[in-house]
């Protein structure tokens, strides 16, 4: 499927035949998501909609609430809910697929650039240009606020087995998390912004595009390794963050077993 300026979008067969021209928004089409089962496929378009519509190209359902436009969108795994983002409204929504929303997700402070479910349905993850990524129960609450990266955070991808979070940064970084939000690794080496990123579908490997030209296909460590690395990185984080000590998980580190207290 792609979009377009011209107002659509379009579903191909893998041998680049068109199958289905998808009209009725008034605006750019500028981000498109199957849904897991690929029944179905959302769009996004700075009209302020996001539409629901079948593998056949019939347009199922609209969701009206953004007052701008509409940057990207995500399908739960279970195909039920949809989640949408605007960065101009600094906000993310939670829908029903059938197009009532569930939740207005507020508190960021700059452009929300993207979004992710976890495994399970029951997180979902946004990234924003205020540096921070924020992580939102099933319900819209948010649960975790993630703050560490010196600048935009672009990209974010929950590892398959939903223990792990990833995020990319225009600080030139990528960052492993664990899902409650606590630091478990920075990614350095990049001589520009990293942009966009992946887990393998086993989780073992992390993929890492920059700026800097370069593609990096990273080993992801055993959460046991990640914590006993997470232990030195809060250490270092809490020498330059001194005010965020008493907000954040000590670990036992004489202990050497990334344990927290």
């Amino acid at each position: 499927v792609t979009a377009s300026d011209d107002k659509t979008a379009r579903i191909w067969d893998n041998q680049g035949n068109e199958r289905a021209v998808l009209k009725g928004h008034q605006s750019r089409v500028s981000s498109v998501a199957f849904s897991p089962d690929g029944k179905r496929l959302a769009t996004a378009s700075d009209d302020g909609t996001a539409r629901i519509w079948d593998n056949q190209g019939k347009e199922r359902a609209v969701l009206r609430g953004h007052q701008y436009p509409v940057d990207s969108v995500a399908f739960s795994p279970d195909g039920k809910r949809l989640a949408t983002a605007s960065s101009s409204e600094k906000t993310a929504r939670l829908w029903y697929t059938k197009g009532n929303q569930i939740a207005l997700l507020t508190g960021h402070q700059a452009s929300v650039y993207s979004l992710a479910f976890s495994s399970d349905g029951k997180r979902l993850a946004t990234a924003s240009e205020d540096k921070t990524v924020r992580i939102w129960n099933n319900k819209g609450n948010q649960i975790a606020l993630l703050t560490g990266h010196q600048a935009s955070v672009y990209s974010l991808a929950f590892s398959p087995d939903g223990k792990r979070l990833a995020t990319a940064s225009d600080d030139n970084t990528a960052r492993i998390w664990d899902n409650q939000g606590n630091p478990l690794a920075v990614l350095t080496g990049y001589e520009h912004r990293v942009y966009s990123l992946a887990f393998s579908p086993d989780g073992q490997r992390l993929v890492t595009a920059s700026l800097d030209g370069t593609v990096r296909i990273l080993k992801v460590e055993s959460l046991g390794e990640l914590l006993r690395r997470g232990c030195e990185l809060l250490e270092d984080y809490f020498v330059r963050n001194p005010e965020d000590k008493e907000k954040l998980w000590v670990c036992q580190r004489e202990k050497g077993t990334g344990n927290r207290e």
